[in-house]
């Protein structure tokens, strides 16, 4: 009686086949986002400066800010949500740097955008200037702490 050889469960060719799926599904899904950031950079949504910004000191300042000033209050109501991503950047060195950026803000009364400039000085933020700047294009000065 001569043997009948069964193929292997798991073959070399079969393996390779799953790692370029692997491959090209990742390429793909990568593609996808650098084109979507992309867009966004050129419908001027994004700036790969502000990044940083995400997760900085400067950026929880200016939510308290926007929460707890009464100029923003009176023009905005209770503050709902603030924009995902802030257009500008930080820069530090040490204990020395500064930032400068504009937060979109969405209040109960209505939409405006935060405009501030922080400086850093000793390892700690202080505010330069911060100004409300609503939909309608008026510009209100904000008194800083």
């Amino acid at each position: 009686m001569s043997e009948i050889t069964a193929r292997p469960l798991h073959s070399r060719r079969s393996g390779r086949g799953r790692f370029r799926r692997l491959m090209l599904t990742t390429l793909a899904a990568s593609g996808l986002l650098v084109g979507f950031a992309g867009a966004m950079w050129a419908a001027g949504r994004f700036d790969p400066r502000a990044l940083p910004l995400l997760w900085s000191e400067p950026l929880q300042l200016a939510k308290n800010l926007a929460r707890t000033d009464p100029v923003v209050r009176q023009h905005l109501g209770e503050i709902r949500r603030f924009a995902f991503l802030p257009r500008g950047e930080v820069h530090v060195d040490g204990v020395r740097g500064w930032s400068q950026f504009e937060l979109e803000v969405h209040g109960t009364r209505g939409d405006g955008r935060l405009e501030m400039r922080l400086v850093r000085q000793g390892g700690q933020w202080f505010w330069e200037w911060a100004n409300l700047r609503l939909e309608d294009g008026t510009l209100l000065v904000l008194g800083v702490p």
